[in-house]
């Protein structure tokens, strides 16, 4: 209860267009939570729990606001590429092949 007081001890809020009393209502508990937790900054995309966390001296932050990580460059797996030596074909099997391909006639 104290922490709702906190968030707005004498104003009541009230829902702008796109917002509904719900969501003001799960803001506020977001921010109640932080509070509870003595958290110094919240992460959101929320313009409504930055608005809140402002009232109450927490630091709202944006995902722009975190650090890229460092990019991991990825080892490529090395494929054996098959070689193939004419002179271990065997002769037998290149006429045979030559044959079926003329069909027969020499």
């Amino acid at each position: 209860m104290e922490y709702s007081l906190k968030i707005s001890p004498t104003k009541k809020f009230k829902a702008r267009s796109p917002e509904t009393w719900a969501k003001l209502n799960y803001d506020s508990q977001i921010i109640a939570i932080a509070l509870t937790h003595r958290v110094e900054a919240i992460y959101s995309i929320d313009n409504g729990v930055h608005r809140l966390a402002k009232q109450v001296g927490i630091k709202p932050l944006s995902l722009i606001d975190l650090p890229l990580p460092l990019p991991v460059q990825m080892k490529l797996a090395e494929a054996e590429t098959p070689t193939i030596d004419p002179a271990a074909t065997p002769e037998l099997e290149i006429e045979n092949r030559a044959e079926e391909t003329t069909g027969g006639a020499s």
